[in-house]
């Protein structure tokens, strides 16, 4: 009896297993590979005129599921077997249309089907605006006469459509609150349809007239402005001048951004700005933007800290590279190297700055000799007249100074403890100096000098070095002015 069982119980299995292999593999109904696999039809439905059809029937023959166009007269039908196709396009008023198409598996296949109106007569446009063509959106329009019996509303494109407009002739009038009104020229029924656009002048609008300038006062050119409340986005032109046109009265907010900046290093752009102005009817509002142009010195494309290697010899100046592509760098400063004394490179030689403001990351290997200073030097005539603030870069706490060097002779103007100036770490330094002559100096985000000197030394170029002996590392620089 047992040994009964047990027969029974393989050939059950055989049997299952043997049903299982029989069975039809299953493949996926999306699979590009399968040629069975369903394809979309889609498109938009216009009239000749380029007008969308609202609720135009879209169906196929072979039959399949109907689509219907929406008011935009975009339309879709999915999971269309593949083959080929005759498209059926109906609407009432509309001559049907008829298309071939062939449907590939998985594909969209686009249709954008037009269609002559027959209907009984038709007055139908747009409604833009004078000066700037934008559309009048829920706009009114009724014909004259018969007011009552033809007229309409602008949808969100700006088009109207007048319908069952009987033979005859007609004015096409359009108006809506902050537009003068505008009656069109003669209108005459039949042809069976009739296009008339038209242009409404704004009502007490205003305009904002103004320019885009560098610390320079030379024209700005690609300056981008936008306003808020938004209205339109415009771009400076030659000179830096740019226009804002027919706006409502009220007040708004003007935002203005630089064209775009070229590659560091070496690179000059303009700090974003905004401005508050009063817009009044029929009048014309000046804001004009005067933009601190500013040099940018990115060393490196890497975050902080990234390991670099190989040390090549510039200009008496050492600069860490990487290896990899694209080339990345530290600008470093040994003086270790060539020498006791200041060694510094001038961030800009081709410019001379006044006021400014200058901030910097700096970063002291722990390996560098005690006592050497990192300095930044502003209005650098040569290395006999300039300012400069010195950064001990000790183990212990450690402080800043502000210099001033005459003749070669430094006179001290202030100097300020900073406490512990960790090395193998980034520090945050910026310098400001402003008219009448107020200096600022900040560490790692606190104002550690404030002093006010009389000169006399004129403007000058910009440089980032050390003094005694050390090693220093910059990145991150950014001069604007």
């Amino acid at each position: 009896m047992r040994r009964y069982l047990v027969f029974s119980f393989v050939a059950l299995a055989a049997l299952l297993l043997i049903l299982s292999c029989a069975k039809p593999k299953r493949t996926n109904p999306y699979d590009p590979s399968n040629p069975t696999a369903p394809g979309t039809l889609l498109g938009r439905v216009t009239d000749t005129e380029g007008f969308p059809v609202n609720g135009a029937k879209v169906s196929t023959s072979p039959t399949t599921s109907d689509a219907f166009s929406d008011s935009l007269g975009y339309y879709q039908t999915q999971s269309l077997p593949p083959k080929a196709y005759q498209v059926i396009v109906s609407a009432a008023s509309h001559d049907t249309a008829y298309y071939n198409v062939t449907i590939n598996p998985t594909k969209s296949e686009t249709l954008n089907p037009q269609m002559v109106y027959n209907g009984p007569g038709e007055i139908t446009g747009t409604v833009t605006e004078v000066g700037t063509n934008r559309v009048v959106k829920q706009g009114f329009v009724y014909t004259r006469p018969d007011s009552q019996l033809h007229h309409g509303q602008t949808d969100g494109t700006g088009h109207y459509r007048l319908t069952d407009v009987p033979s005859g002739t007609y004015y096409v009038v359009a108006y809506k609150d902050q537009y003068y009104s505008k009656e069109s020229l003669q209108v005459v029924i039949p042809p069976k349809r009739v296009l008339k656009y038209i242009q409404l002048q704004p009502l007490n609008r205003g305009w904002i007239f103004g320019q885009v300038a560098s610390s320079d006062s030379s024209g700005v050119n690609g300056a981008v402005l936008q306003t808020l409340p938004a209205t339109d986005t415009v771009t400076s032109g030659a000179g830096g001048y740019y226009w804002f046109r027919q706006l409502f009265p009220g007040t708004y907010v003007i935002r203005v951004s630089s064209a775009p900046k070229p590659p560091p290093p070496d690179s000059s752009y303009f700090w974003t700005q905004t401005d508050t102005v009063v817009v009044i009817a029929n009048d014309t509002a000046v804001a004009s933007f005067l933009l601190n142009r500013a040099v940018w010195w990115n060393y490196d494309n890497d975050p902080l800290r990234s390991p670099a290697v190989g040390w090549v010899v510039r200009r008496g100046v050492w600069m860490v590279t990487d290896t990899l592509p694209p080339t990345r760098c530290y600008l470093g400063v040994d003086t270790s190297t060539v020498g006791a004394g200041a060694v510094t490179l001038p961030a800009d030689s081709r410019h001379l700055f006044d006021d400014f403001s200058l901030s910097a990351d700096i970063f002291i290997p722990g390996y560098s000799p005690p006592r050497g200073r990192t300095e930044v030097l502003f209005r650098w005539q040569d290395d006999l007249h300039h300012y400069r603030v010195s950064i001990a870069d000790s183990q212990g706490p450690g402080e800043v100074a502000l210099f001033k060097v005459m003749g070669g002779v430094p006179t001290r103007l202030d100097t300020r403890q900073i406490g512990p100036f960790g090395r193998d770490q980034w520090h945050g330094v910026r310098v400001v100096f402003s008219l009448p002559n107020l200096i600022e100096v900040w560490v790692d985000g606190v104002r550690r000098i404030q002093v006010t000197d009389g000169g006399p030394i004129q403007p000058g170029r910009i440089g980032l070095g050390l003094s005694a002996r050390g090693i220093a590392l910059f990145d991150n620089v950014i001069v604007f002015h």
